[in-house]
């Protein structure tokens, strides 16, 4: 999503001859999210989806994948936390794609007591699937919205998070925005 355009007072005045090829040249577009990730608008994070079949990862190596590769020390496994969130992702990504998505809820740590990735409390907001959660350890969302439990070192497509926040694209990224 874009935010528009700021300009410098000098190009935005059109002082001492400044052209608008000038003005173009002063712009910095920025956005919400990173290129090749998505807004998640009721979350305000962004979203990186991988949906590539060799994009498939155990649960570990999606995080891993998320907090180093793909997004930096603030990604991570998708969390969602409410009903609404949900329902946008389910709506906008999970049934549009029809597979599962490893998310960052787990009961590694303590069997029976699922929480978020790097979260102490427990998760308050959960949407299993009837029958779930099952034996597995690691948590999957279906293309309904429901979740399941599965073993951990099953390869499954992954869906990244992060904090959504002003991107400043590089000049060339924005020229090609702008024509």
């Amino acid at each position: 999503m874009s935010c528009g355009h700021i300009f410098s007072p000098i190009s935005l005045f059109g002082i001492l001859g400044f052209n608008l090829l000038l003005l173009v040249k002063y712009a910095t577009f920025m956005q919400l999210c990173k290129t090749g990730w998505v807004h998640n608008v009721p979350a305000g994070t962004c979203l990186r989806v991988f949906v590539r079949t060799y994009a498939q990862s155990d649960y570990l190596s999606a995080d891993a994948g998320c907090r180093s590769n793909f997004g930096g020390e603030l990604s991570a496994l998708l969390k969602i936390e409410n009903a609404t969130v949900n329902q946008f992702l389910t709506t906008n990504v999970f049934s549009k794609h029809g597979i599962p998505f490893w998310i960052g809820l787990t009961d590694r740590d303590e069997q029976g007591t699922f929480r978020w990735q790097n979260d102490i409390p427990k998760a308050t907001y959960l949407n299993w699937a009837p029958g779930q959660p099952s034996n597995g350890r690691c948590t999957y969302v279906r293309p309904d919205g429901r979740w399941a439990t599965d073993e951990c070192h099953k390869p499954r497509l992954f869906i990244c998070e992060e904090f959504a926040g002003i991107v400043i694209l590089p000049e060339q990224e924005y020229r090609s925005v702008i024509k």
